[in-house]
């Protein structure tokens, strides 16, 4: 039986752990203002995964659920936050923050990832290959007919497509791509 990581945080944030066949997956529920957003990261701490959960489900109850599905035998650990392993695109240091963790108190969940930098404080994005795929996948309704026989027909030219709109949207605002 494979072995999950259980750790708490002091925000009431719970994280797992555990090994994948293709690499090591990290979930982490946190609550957000009456619901819980749970996160999917990867390796490198960049996002795969977001998902809001209204309060009709404990962070226990997620956890549970996400150990019986992966079949864990679930063992305690030391929290430690997940770390984007890149450095911030203006000042090249770090460390970065997600947004949800710099700014805590506004239980604001920004719908791409973004992140703040402890040292400049600039803010600044990182799109995973993996996200990209999850926010086209689970939000095709938000597509017009068009879009989505393009989204059909070569799906890598329309999410680079995609890709490009979000890197103009996000320079209009001086948000910049981590790398």
């Amino acid at each position: 039986m494979p072995v999950g990581h259980l750790s708490r945080g002091g925000a009431g944030e719970v994280k797992l752990e555990y090994q994948l066949p293709d690499g090591k997956l990290c979930k982490l529920w946190e609550p957000m203002g009456g619901s819980i957003l749970e996160t999917t990261f990867d390796h490198q701490g960049g996002i795969i995964n977001q998902a809001v959960h209204r309060p009709e489900a404990s962070i226990e109850e997620l956890v549970s659920s996400e150990a019986k599905r992966q079949s864990l035998e679930l063992r305690e650990a030391r929290f430690e936050s997940v770390r984007l392993e890149k450095s911030c695109p203006k000042c090249n240091s770090g460390p970065l923050s997600r947004h949800v963790e710099a700014f805590r108190s506004t239980n604001e969940i920004p719908v791409m990832p973004t992140y703040h930098c402890k040292g400049c404080g600039a803010r600044s994005y990182y799109l995973t290959d993996g996200y990209l795929d999850n926010l086209v996948k689970g939000n095709r309704v938000m597509f017009t007919d068009d879009e989505l026989r393009q989204l059909d027909a070569d799906e890598r030219a329309f999410k680079e497509e995609l890709k490009a709109y979000i890197i103009r949207i996000f320079a209009s605002k001086r948000i910049m791509c981590i790398k």
